[in-house]
């Protein structure tokens, strides 16, 4: 997503003092946790995947850059023709029954470039976590029920809600 370059090029104090290896740790840390929130890459990567035949099949993960090739019953469809590509799923033109795992969808999803906000919030997660023992804090949490909980960290900074569960799952 980026460098230890060209993040120290933003100018952020504490980042640029901190020794190499930490940031190029925490570059993919925090990469992968918000590759994982927001459930695409921030490159171009590659995903194939073998689902039930249906008239629309939807792509696990988006945004599409390009499909690379469509197979039914391990015989290749031709896109326009047999099917047709959308923002978030392919839809077929052939006839045929439902078949379990006959089609197969190889492509190529995420950015070319990786989005501004995302790379804010990447350096903002970076300098919080190099900076943060410099702040003074408080975790607190608590149940309301046995439905929900949270737990936040107070520091003279701010406010950051770290988990909010309904019933043992995350909300957001």
């Amino acid at each position: 997503m980026i460098s230890v370059e060209q993040i120290k090029q933003y100018g952020i104090g504490c980042i640029n003092n901190a020794p190499n290896p930490l940031i190029e740790s925490l570059i993919r840390l925090y990469t992968d946790k918000i590759e994982e929130y927001c459930n695409t890459k921030f490159v171009p990567a590659k995903h194939v995947f073998k689902t039930d035949y249906a008239k629309q099949v939807a792509f696990k993960h988006t945004p599409i850059l390009e499909v690379e090739s469509v197979t039914y019953k391990n015989t290749l469809l031709y896109e326009n023709n047999d099917y047709y590509v959308y923002d978030n799923f392919v839809e077929f033109d052939i006839e045929t029954t439902v078949t379990k795992k006959a089609v197969e969808i190889t492509y190529i999803f995420g950015y070319e470039e990786t989005p501004a906000s995302v790379i804010h919030a990447l350096l903002e997660l970076i300098r919080l976590h190099i900076d943060y023992n410099n702040y003074s804090s408080v975790v607190t949490g608590e149940n309301i029920g046995t439905d929900y909980s949270y737990t936040k960290i107070l520091t003279n900074m701010s406010c950051f809600v770290l988990k909010v569960t309904a019933n043992s799952s995350p909300l957001c």
